[in-house]
């Protein structure tokens, strides 16, 4: 959805329905995140399981910030429609 939209600058906003159509269907972010931290409790050792939430959080705090300046470099460089490729 967001693709088209971005593509097409003229295109109409019933676009982006279709992103938020995949999202809610699916559950969101937040159920994504449920999946992720479960299948990290089932399969890590106990011992190890701190660590692995750690890096979790760790990446999870990062991925907000290190994909803004990546797509706002996409974006410098290889213009509108390339950030959502």
């Amino acid at each position: 959805g967001s693709a088209v939209a971005a593509h097409y600058l003229s295109s109409r906003v019933e676009y982006y329905y279709i992103q938020a159509l995949f999202s809610g269907l699916s559950g969101g972010e937040e159920c994504h995140i449920a999946v992720v931290y479960s299948y990290a409790s089932e399969k890590t050792p106990f011992n190890k399981r701190t660590k692995n939430y750690a890096t979790l959080e760790i990446s999870s705090g990062l991925a907000i910030p290190l994909g803004a300046a990546s797509g706002g470099w996409i974006y410098n460089f290889l213009g509108c429609p390339a950030v959502y490729l």
